[in-house]
């Protein structure tokens, strides 16, 4: 169980395990789309994962919600939710001093989650295999 003194990775850890319970770390470190014990060597290090592998891991769980349909979607899209937020919270912090920008991507942010999808295709650049 994580607590709020738990690293992003820990509870990024654990989010994944409750949506897809026999993943591994190994897997998840290939989802992120790094070799086999990146995620282990990141989090036994106390690092922060790369947005680059953050964004491979939310293309992963967009396939996964693909090949889902509505079955379980609303564990991935959680897990989504907390990857963007961190992801956006990193940028902030980057360009604390361009207001404009973070309340542009916030606003744009807070837009999207607001509307239901009404239809889900898989991207044509997707070519990976998971």
């Amino acid at each position: 169980m994580t607590t709020k003194t738990d690293s992003f990775e820990a509870r990024l850890y654990e989010e994944l395990k409750t949506v897809i319970p026999h993943i591994t770390t190994r897997q998840i470190s290939k989802a992120m789309g790094k070799t086999e014990g990146y995620f282990s060597s990141v989090t036994t290090q106390k690092l922060e994962v790369s947005v680059d592998s953050l964004v491979h891991l939310h293309d992963f769980l967009e396939c996964r919600k693909v090949l889902a349909g509505h079955q379980s979607s609303e564990g991935i899209r959680n897990v989504q939710k907390t990857i963007a937020e961190e992801v956006l919270s990193r940028i902030k912090l980057k360009t604390e001093n361009s207001g404009d920008f973070w309340e542009l991507l916030q606003s744009q942010m807070n837009a999207s989650t607001s509307k239901p999808m009404q239809t889900v295709e898989p991207l044509p650049f997707s070519w990976t295999r998971y």
